[in-house]
């Protein structure tokens, strides 16, 4: 969509123009007139020179020392600093107060009911409940589960592979007025910007910044709804009839609406005028009418406060409208307790054409070399107390050895996106505080510069962005609690330091190669193939939303309507309540009282053994356990022992006497465990004993049960029962109390893949030497494969390079088979936990999903201490970029018919551009 600009001046309505406003203006020229003309002159340049307020209306806006309040990290997207968010409250008999700000917490409680689905969304009113912790908590886990609705829409097909049957986008073609007009009038928009009008250039991405290469633009905030309106209009999916349409996109430029008036003295009237015409319009129009407007979507490009206007003087009231409760609106920052607000990404200054743009650049900042541990850009407010940008600031600029820089946006710093992203690009982390709203585009540049963000509110970021940012926000970011460091109890820069680089490095991998691309907004004309960008994700999960919902939940207010939340099951359960997966997801207390976390064994192989003292199998089960642990404690082999007095009363002393026994008879060094769990018994004295069988026992035994059955049922027989583990935490064998442990060393070995790590000590001279796993365990001489050519892929099914990686791997495949090329692909969960299914299920997935004929071999490990031999040997012939770690999932290995590595290729690149080295090596001209 080309936008041509009219500099045209915006004027009030005339419908809603006043005498009174007529009045005030009459009566302020008579007294400038009075005043001589030099004196006002000069204190206008004083004014404009060094003032750090403007006065809107009754509103005092802070922070416009820069004289440029496009300045986006002194100003956010907000338009009110220290913004109040409305929340909701149950009680009814509550005095009304004003609304707290973000930054002082979360005040209000809800309550949660069922109601009928047809009543009309209403709205939500700002009260203030009891500051209590559990109002706090309870009103979190709403906004907690409302995000979980919101992911519970989220599709899993790209857009390529979404076909438009029954998903037809219909476009209004809204009256100019409501959004060609508004652009038209950007030169009256910031009275201290001479050049507002430069932002909406090239299709409202700004000017371009050749400087950091292709698809970079001087792009404003407030540029996303004609940025958004100009893909909408070229989606494959956009039809023309009404009636093929399950999705109507409604092209209201409102963010501009409210720009144009917010710094003019104008009345409420004149700013809700055009929300008014729109909604007058709407009603004219029959799809609205016949869904009540439950299938339109409008794009608003400022944050939801906004356009929630109760008993202010900013904003529009367009979002507190009743006809506008049903309706879908993608906002840069939502009202976290309507469920009808989807938070969106902020536009970046990227803005790619190609997939190949988006991997330079991943590449690039992959590559780039980071000077700082630590950065910030903004602003320090001196007229905010609760606010913690200035302590992070002094912390920052204290710290030593330039491990933390500091851009300093009140003085307009951060007016150049070139300083921005080269600040971000060069920094381990990028501090993230609440600005004027809890989420600053700040944070979108720091991602899409690799650059991991540091976040210090759960509501920045965290319960914005469902369909954008995963659920396991330790992914991608640091969360340190924004009390800790008001009352100076943490110093930001040295908890960060604490950060193993291991650690950073795959945050930042994940970042780059997963996160950026559904960031960044692709250009106008973007064909994005292998990639889907924030507006492909948004307009996909859009059409596979169900309409109607099934069910709703109602959050209980002071109005005269409940207000409903919809959800997508009612059975909705809390994270800390899902079903347990593996050994690692229990905590164990040890037997000094201590807590200890089984996660700590991750890629170890457990034998967990309960154990007793005085038992006719103690002398040789002890012997043989110190055996085997001496033998393989280096290996990965760890044993695991809890005491427990349920066989015969065999292990009847306390904690300290079992620990004597053992380690001294028998000089065991590995963990023994707590016996100890509270029966419920009325006498605190009595025994406390630890139960692997009936109803307590330990929740860790009921898993090891369940996940492998004795021979006569779940129930432990008798002590020294035995449960190995492997280095997934997955429990694969069970032994009988009278099954020794050297008895099964066989299984131990096979599961530390000791036999495999041998393969390295033979100095391995190609791949042939290598013996792997295929999918169903057994045993494939990597030999048979001699005189092919090889393609070494490690693979996942969850990745956003899994759809273009397989789909062109068949490709190869299908093409060259039949003349000597063979794709050896091995499944890793490595990089994102994105591999997370067992053998069975990966083949499944793959031959279900892209008839894939290759060989799916074992899932292993490529990196770190457990890494495949296979891939020891692949990564200390062919080096990658960064060193010899493989960097992300479909990383490629060219093998010749030798069995040597000729080449390696970064997991961005496609096979299909590997075939020109394939038929070299095939001898094909």
């Amino acid at each position: 969509m080309a936008i041509s600009i009219s500099r045209k001046k915006s004027k009030p309505s005339k419908k809603v123009e006043t005498k009174e406003c007529f009045s005030c203006v009459t009566l302020l020229f008579q007294i400038l007139y009075r005043i001589p003309a030099a004196f006002f002159l000069l204190f206008l340049v004083f004014l404009w020179s060094s003032s750090t307020t403007i006065i809107s209306g009754n509103i005092v806006h802070v922070c416009v020392s820069s004289r440029k309040l496009n300045n986006l990290y002194c100003l956010s997207a907000g338009t009110q600093p220290s913004l109040e968010l409305p929340v909701p409250i149950i009680n009814d008999n509550s005095t009304s107060t004003p609304s707290p700000s973000i930054n002082a917490g979360v005040k209000e409680l809800v309550d949660v009911v069922v109601q009928d689905q047809d009543e009309p969304d209403p709205i939500i009113r700002t009260t203030v409940g009891n500051d209590s912790d559990a109002e706090v908590a309870n009103a979190k886990k709403v906004v907690e589960e409302l995000m979980q609705v919101h992911r519970s829409w989220k599709s899993d097909m790209t857009q390529a592979q979404a076909a438009c049957d029954g998903r037809g986008i219909y476009v209004y073609d809204l009256p100019t007025k409501f959004n060609k007009d508004l652009v038209g009038q950007c030169g009256d928009m910031m009275p201290w910007e001479n050049n507002f009008c430069r932002f909406f250039d090239n299709e409202a991405l700004g000017e371009a910044i050749p400087e950091l290469g292709e698809g970079w633009y001087h792009t404003n905030q407030y540029s996303l709804e004609p940025i958004f309106h100009s893909r909408v209009l070229k989606h494959r999916c956009r039809v023309y009839n009404e009636n093929e349409a399950k999705l109507f996109y409604v092209p209201y430029y409102g963010g501009l609406d409210i720009l144009r008036w917010h710094f003019k003295n104008v009345s409420n009237d004149v700013k809700d005028t055009l929300s008014l015409e729109l909604i007058k319009w709407l009603q004219s129009r029959k799809p609205w009418i016949q869904n009540s407007g439950k299938d339109h979507v409008f794009v608003l490009g400022k944050i939801s406060w906004d356009f929630r206007r109760t008993d202010k003087s900013w904003g529009t009231k367009l979002l507190e409208l009743d006809q506008m409760q049903n309706s879908m609106k993608l906002l840069i920052e939502r009202q976290p307790w309507h469920v009808n607000d989807i938070g969106i990404p902020h536009p970046t200054y990227f803005h790619p054409r190609s997939d190949d743009d988006i991997i330079a650049w991943q590449l690039k900042i992959i590559r780039s070399q980071r000077k700082s541990l630590v950065s910030f850009a903004g602003g320090a407010r001196p007229g905010d107390p609760i606010n913690i940008r200035s302590i992070l600031i002094n912390q920052c600029s204290s710290s030593e050895d330039g491990n933390c820089r500091f851009l300093n946006c009140s003085s307009g710093g951060c007016s150049q996106p070139n300083s921005v992203i080269e600040l971000f690009a060069e920094s381990e982390f990028c501090l993230q505080p609440p600005g004027d709203s809890p989420t600053r585009k700040s944070l979108f540049d720091s991602l899409v510069s690799g650059c991991i963000p540091v976040l210090f509110d759960p509501f920045t970021a965290y319960y914005q962005y469902a369909w954008h940012l995963p659920e396991d926000h330790g992914k991608y970011s640091v969360f340190i609690d924004k009390e800790e460091v008001r009352q100076m109890k943490v110093n930001v820069v040295e908890k960060l330091m604490q950060i193993p680089v291991r650690e950073r490095e795959n945050m930042r991998r994940y970042i780059v190669h997963e996160l950026l691309p559904g960031l960044v907004y692709g250009d106008p004309n973007s064909q994005l193939h292998k990639f889907q960008d924030a507006f492909s994700i948004t307009m996909n999960n859009l059409l596979e939303r169900p309409l109607p919902l099934l069910s709703r939940l109602i959050i209980k207010t002071r109005v005269s309507r409940p207000v409903l939340l919809f959800s997508s099951r009612a059975d909705h359960t809390m994270a800390s309540n899902s079903k347990t997966g593996s050994v690692y997801d229990f905590t164990v207390k040890d037997a000094r009282g201590n807590d200890v976390d089984l996660s700590i064994y991750k890629g170890k192989v457990l034998l967990i053994v309960n154990v007793a003292s005085q038992c006719g199998l103690t002398d040789s089960n002890y012997t043989e356990l110190s055996q085997l642990y001496e033998k393989y404690k280096n290996q990965g082999l760890e044993i695991l022992a809890f005491p427990c007095n349920q066989f015969g009363a065999q292990e009847p002393g306390n904690n300290e006497q079992i620990l004597e026994f053992a380690c001294t008879r028998f000089k065991a060094e590995y963990p023994i465990f707590d016996k100890i769990k509270e029966k419920e018994r009325e006498e605190e004295e009595q025994e406390r004993t630890v139960d692997v069988n009936g109803n307590n026992a330990a929740p860790l035994y009921k898993h090891l049960k369940s996940s492998k059955g004795g021979l006569f049922g779940d129930s432990i027989k008798w002590n020294f029962s035995k449960f190995l583990v492997d280095k997934k935490g997955n429990v694969v064998e069970r032994y009988a109390p009278t099954t020794t442990p050297l008895g099964f060393e066989k299984d131990v070995k096979k599961y530390l893949e000791l036999r495999m790590a041998d393969q390295l000590t033979k100095n391995p001279e190609s791949v042939y030497d290598f013996t792997v796993k295929d999918a169903k365990d057994d045993d494939v001489d990597l030999s048979t494969y001699k005189g092919k050519v090889l393609l070494i892929v490690n693979v996942a099914s969850k990745c956003g390079l899994t759809n273009s990686n397989y789909d062109e791997l068949n490709q190869l495949h299908g093409k060259y088979k039949d003349q000597g090329l063979e794709i050896l692909a091995f499944p890793c969960n490595q990089f994102g936990e994105e591999e997370p299914g067992s053998n069975d299920q990966i083949i499944d997935f793959v031959c279900t999903r892209f008839k894939s004929e290759f060989p799916i071999f074992g899932k292993i490990d490529v990196n770190g201490e457990h890494a495949f031999p296979l891939y020891k040997f692949l990564k200390s012939g062919k080096w990658g970029i960064f060193g010899d770690d493989i960097q992300w999932n479909f990383a490629k290995f060219l093998v010749d018919k030798n069995g040597q590595v000729v080449d390696r290729y970064y997991p961005t690149t496609s096979p299909l551009s590997l075939e020109h080295d394939i038929k070299k090596l095939l001898s094909i001209s």
